[in-house]
C-alpha cells in the first residue's frame, strides 16, 4: 500500500509546496505520518501472537 500512494502523495506534496511553501509541506506530511502510525497501533494486529492460518489450507502445510 505504501507504494501505491508514493504517485498519490508526490503530486499532492507538489502542489502543498507550491501554493503554501515548503514548511507546510513537511508539517503536512509529518502529520499524515503521524496518523498512519497512529492507524497501525490501534489495529488489532499489533496483538497478535501469530499470524492466523490460511482460510482454505491443511494446518499441516
Amino acid at each position: 500500500m505504501s507504494y501505491g500512494a508514493r504517485p498519490l502523495g508526490s503530486p499532492l506534496g507538489a502542489i502543498v509546496g507550491g501554493f503554501y511553501g515548503a514548511e507546510t509541506c513537511l508539517y503536512l506530511a509529518a502529520a499524515i505520518f503521524a496518523a498512519q502510525a497512529l492507524v497501525i497501533l490501534l489495529s488489532p494486529a499489533v496483538s497478535l501472537a501469530r499470524q492466523p492460518e490460511m482460510v482454505g489450507e491443511p494446518a499441516g502445510c
